[in-house]
Order: structure tokens, then C-alpha cells, then sequence
């Protein structure tokens, strides 16, 4: 963060610069100490002025919306006060109490400003109001119940918790415009609570929409699959229509473009060709990513998970470009041009529902639809890439990755989809040829292998269909070894290279150039590489007297059934 002092010394202009590039956790004590903390709240889109005081304290908080426009106080008011389809009591007067220390001003905005539905709603959370009559029967209706009047006609019943910010608000109502009062009171004495709610809600839909937040099943559509005649017969832009954003949009690209993508090397390159077309393709990618984090239900908890929703929307489009340009930043650049960036964002996860349906069939096909054997029964690096890649959303698994407990991410290149879809391929190769050659039920073998084999179940049996081959068993089905076949096994497969044992290299060939044609053999060969890895390591540092035991721990062996 830049030094404060240093901060206050600058020019407006200057101020305003540093506060633009500032990230959103510093917006704003910057904001607060500026020049003209008005001009800086006013020029904020409404998203980062919620995201800047979200984690405010209520003063601090108060003190900055006091400079808010109408529509800035609608956004807050509709991020502050819901919780899903539902008004948020608790969110309700906690905004409440936010207005009234940002100043009367503030709450006659949200009061007038605000559909009468909305406000209606959110108070019906907090009062309750009576209309007696007669003055004298008003003792009877309200019993020992907290309540103010402030005109002898309507009756305001309210918790003691919520009594002195909801007297505070409805006095400023009642001080300043009499008829919206009338009409506020009246309207939570007539309207009934599931209705006036639901009006409500699809007022704030028809809102949130005006910037790019559609209803979370329309939202949802960018997961639709397209192939790529669709995408070819897809309308193309017409840059003739109007801004998507009719108030200030978000400047999520300054705020959170950190890696370098595809993408951002062809907007590099159209900044140099065409800054007004740069502008609108700008303007739609923060348009995509608000539909990403509204199909994520319009989570704002935190700066991090609408950070994941921009970056998911740039890195989808970026993988896109990559596959329909194959990686030429001149036809990427003409792709932006002429292409919706939902449409390629809709390709991207078109190809990563395929590699996820791919996954899911090894699973339905091979493992009797048991996703937790299936898992277990694979080598820890393709169990952690499978289970990304069956997220509802499939992801990449990096071990590089520390704020995530599986060291998931969402995918950002082309190379990590096709990374990730070989890994698929291998296993179901693998699942497809213990299968074929064999005979073999892969789960009825799995329950055999893990009483006594407590993980990589998948990877013992490829490990015992080798030690069988060397063997030259006459055999057509996989069957456990005996002690004398694990003994045999040893000698024949292995050779000593500086006290250590490894796979005979001729073995491997020949086994894999028996059993594999040229392609399926360079598809598969990591996969197999970790099966000899997986004998070679179970030999490792071990005495020469009766080392072939060591072998039981990755072969299926006989005696242990």
C-alpha cells in the first residue's frame, strides 16, 4: 500500500490515479483521506463500491455512502439486504443503520429512491404497525409490546434490539415527507408478506440484470455446450448497439488482470489496431464475467470469490481463442472482433464437459458408478486429476497451487485442458484393455484386491497383468501370482544398476510393443511409467535375501487372498 503521508501530498489528479490502480483492500483508507472523497465514491462502478465496503466498519462504512448516488445505494441496498430469494432481517437493519449515520440525506434516497416494494418488504423484517380505531383501544391491541407512535395513528410494534435504529428511520420519513410515510405504513399494514416479497425479488432481479446479473438459471446458460458448427452459424457482433453498461462499469480488468493469458496478448495487439473496439470487447468481458458470478448465485462474500468468477471468464474466453485461432494472436485478434465472448466462453466449457462425460464413463462403464472406489483405486496424481476434472465445472489440478486443499484451479491454457484430457484418455485406455484382454471385471476385482491392498487397487492389476507377461503365462485371464512366481518374476524382470533395482528396459518394450499399437503406446506410456516406478520403489533399499516380498505391496499375490 502506498505511504499515506506520501498520499496526502499528491494533487487530486494524482490521488486519483494511484486510486485506480489500488486494489480493492486499499480503495478504501485512500478514498477517505483524498481530496474529494465524493468525486472517487461517485466515480466507483457499484460493484467496487460494495466490494470497498464490505469489510468497512459501520462508521468508516457510513462515511464513504454518504457521498453515494442513488444507484450505488440501490446495488448496496440489494447486496446488503438479501440472503438468495429471501429479505435479510439482520442485513436489513444493519443497512438501516448504515443510511442513518451516512445522513439523512442518505435515508431519504433509499426511502424515495428505492421501489416501494423493496422498502415495504425490508421493513415488514424489522416492524410491525397497528391502526386502531379508537385511541383507547390501542393499550389492548399492543400489550406490553415495544412500540413508538409519533402521530397518534399508527402504531409502530418493533424489537428491543431493532427499536432505536427503526424509530430513527421512520422519524426521518415522517419529518421530511409525510405522504411517502403514509404510503410506506399503509403498505406494511395491506400487503401480504410472501407477495409483496416476491415482487420485490424480481425487481431486484430486473436491477442486478442491468448489469449483467441475470436470474442464476440464466445465468447458467454460458455452461450450455455448443459444438462447432453452432459456433460457426452464431450471429456476429454488431458493435452498432449500445453499451452494454449504462452507468459506470467495473474496472475489474485494472484491478485483477495478474497473469498473462492468450487473451491479454491479443488485446495487447488490438489496443494498437483499435482502442474504441478495445473499449466495447473490455466492456463485454466484465459483462461475461458478471453472468459468471451470478451462476455462481451472486456471491459478493468475498473480494476472492468474485475474483475467481472474473478470472474464470477471462480464462475460459482466453482457452477459446487459443483452439479456434490455434495460437495465431491475428486471427485471435479478429476472433475478438467478430465473436460473442460468451460464445467462446460457452466453447472452453463445452471441451471441458466433454473430458468430464469421458471420466464419468470410465466410472459407469468400469466401476459399477462407485466414484469413491474408482478414486482410490488409482495413483495419487491421476486421482487428483480425475477428481478435478468431475467437479460439476471441471478443473486443473496444480500441486503448485497452496489456497486451495486438493490444488484445484480453473484451467487457463489450452495445454493444461489437453494435459488433463490425456490423463482421462490413459486411464480409460488402461480400463479398456484390462477389460478386453483379460476378460476382466474391474470392480468385481477391486473388491477382491482391497481387503488386503489399501489404495491403487487400478494400479496393482496393471502391475500383476506385467509380472503375468514376463512370466509368459498361459493364462487368457489376470489371476494372482504365487511365491514362486513372485520369486521368478524378480529375477527375470529386474537388473541392479549401482545397489539399486530396476525394470529391465527390454521388458517394458516388449511388453508394451506386444500389447499396444504405435499411438495407443505414446498415449499411455506416463501412465505405465508410473507402474514401473511403482515397482522399482517397492525394491528400494532393500537386502538381497527374499527382497521379491517387498513386491506384495503392488502385486496381487496369492497367499494374501
Amino acid at each position: 500500500m502506498i505511504d499515506k503521508e506520501q498520499f496526502d501530498h499528491m494533487s487530486f489528479d494524482e490521488q486519483q490515479e494511484c486510486f485506480r490502480k489500488s486494489p480493492i483492500r486499499d480503495k478504501g483508507d485512500l478514498l477517505i483521506r483524498s481530496h474529494d472523497p465524493m468525486k472517487l465514491t461517485r466515480g466507483l462502478s457499484q460493484e467496487e463500491l460494495y466490494l470497498v465496503t464490505k469489510e468497512m466498519d459501520l462508521e468508516e462504512k457510513s462515511e464513504i455512502i454518504r457521498y453515494a448516488t442513488l444507484p450505488q445505494i440501490r446495488f448496496l441496498s440489494d447486496m446488503s439486504c438479501w440472503q438468495k430469494d429471501r429479505f435479510d432481517s439482520k442485513g436489513m437493519l444493519g443497512w438501516m443503520e448504515t443510511l442513518i449515520l451516512a445522513g439523512d440525506e442518505q435515508v431519504m434516497h433509499w426511502f424515495r429512491g428505492m421501489d416501494y416494494e423493496s422498502v415495504v418488504a425490508g421493513l415488514k423484517g424489522m416492524i410491525q404497525v397497528l391502526k386502531p380505531e379508537w385511541e383507547y383501544a390501542a393499550d389492548e391491541m399492543l400489550g406490553d409490546q415495544p412500540y413508538f407512535t409519533l402521530d397518534q395513528m399508527y402504531y409502530i410494534l418493533v424489537s428491543e434490539e431493532n427499536y432505536m435504529v427503526a424509530r430513527r428511520a421512520i422519524e426521518i420519513l415522517f419529518e421530511r415527507d409525510r405522504t411517502r410515510y403514509t404510503t410506506l405504513l399503509e403498505g406494511i399494514l395491506g400487503e401480504v408478506d410472501d407477495l409483496i416479497e416476491e415482487e420485490a425479488f424480481r425487481n431486484r432481479e430486473m436491477r442486478l440484470s442491468d448489469r449483467g446479473f441475470p436470474d442464476f438459471e440464466s445465468a447458467n446458460r454460458i455452461y450450455r455446450r455448443i459444438d462447432r458448427e453452432e459456433f460457426e452459424k452464431t450471429p456476429k457482433k454488431d458493435f452498432k448497439e449500445g453499451a452494454l453498461f449504462q452507468e459506470q462499469k467495473p474496472d475489474y480488468l485494472m484491478i485483477w488482470s495478474s497473469n498473462h493469458l492468450f487473451l491479454d496478448r491479443a488485446l495487447l495487439l488490438l489496443a494498437d489496431d483499435d482502442k474504441e473496439i478495445l473499449e466495447r470487447i473490455e466492456e463485454e468481458l466484465v459483462w461475461l464475467s458478471n453472468k459468471v458470478i451470478a451462476s455462481e448465485g451472486i456471491d459478493f462474500s468475498s473480494e476472492e470469490r468474485v475474483k475467481h468468477g472474473i478470472r474464470r471468464a477471462r480464462q475460459f474466453v482466453s482457452i477459446a481463442l487459443e483452439l479456434v485461432a490455434k495460437n495465431n494472436l491475428n486471427e485471435a485478434v479478429q476472433c475478438l472482433k467478430q465473436r460473442w465472448l460468451e460464445t467462446l466462453f460457452r466453447m472452453t466449457s463445452t471441451a471441458l464437459l466433454d473430458m468430464r462425460e469421458q471420466a464419468l464413463k470410465i466410472v459407469r462403464n468400469q466401476w459399477q458408478g462407485d466414484q469413491d472406489a474408482f478414486f482410490t483405486a488409482l495413483h495419487p496424481v491421476y486421482e487428483s486429476i480425475l477428481r478435478a476434472v468431475m467437479l460439476k465445472v471441471p478443473e486443473f489440478y496444480d500441486p503448485s497451487v497452496t489456497d486451495h486443499p486438493m490444488h484445484f484451479r480453473d484451467f487457463s491454457t489450452l495445454n493444461e485442458v489437453n494435459r488433463s484430457h490425456a490423463a482421462v484418455g490413459q486411464v480409460a485406455a488402461v480400463n479398456e484393455w484390462l477389460s478386453q484382454t483379460y476378460q476382466l471385471d474391474i470392480f468385481d476385482t477391486y473388491q477382491k484386491l482391497k481387503d488386503f491392498c489399501p489404495e491403487k487397487h487400478l494400479f496393482v492389476m496393471l502391475a500383476t497383468a506385467f509380472a503375468r507377461d514376463v512370466l509368459k503365462s498361459k493364462s487368457a485371464k489376470l489371476k494372482p501370482l504365487n511365491t514362486k512366481a513372485l520369486k521368478e518374476f524378480k529375477d527375470k524382470a529386474f537388473e541392479q544398476k549401482q545397489g539399486r533395482y530396476f525394470v529391465r528396459q527390454e521388458m517394458k518394450e516388449t511388453f508394451l510393443n506386444a500389447h499396444f499399437e504405435e499411438d495407443r503406446r505414446k498415449q499411455i506410456l506416463p501412465l505405465w511409467a508410473l507402474v514401473f516406478e511403482g515397482l522399482e520403489s517397492a525394491l528400494e533399499d532393500a537386502a538381497d535375501e527374499g527382497i521379491e516380498f517387498r513386491l506384495i505391496d503392488v502385486l496381487w499375490i496369492a497367499s494374501t487372498v
